[in-house]
């Protein structure tokens, strides 16, 4: 994965629990320009989109089971939540 993938990845997982005027103050300072500051600002919109459909997926799944009887959500590499 590139540097500039992980560095933007992480910045959008460290952003993600803060409130919108938080974010907003961090990527007024992050931002060289207004238009890169506006095109962080959706690339997080999408990042939130993309973490609430996880955490849907995941407990639309928590009801189904395995062959073995066990619950989708503990199968390994299953999520249950946003920020887990």
């Amino acid at each position: 994965m590139p540097v500039q993938l992980i560095a933007i990845q992480s910045l959008f997982e460290r952003l993600a629990p803060l409130s919108l005027e938080q974010r907003e103050a961090i990527l007024a300072t992050a931002a060289v320009t207004e238009e890169q500051r506006v095109e962080l600002a959706e690339l997080l919109h999408y990042f939130d989109l993309a973490e609430s459909q996880s955490w849907l997926n995941a407990t639309r799944l928590e009801g189904e089971t395995d062959l073995r009887g066990n619950g989708a959500a503990d199968l390994p590499g299953r999520r249950v939540g946003p920020y887990e």
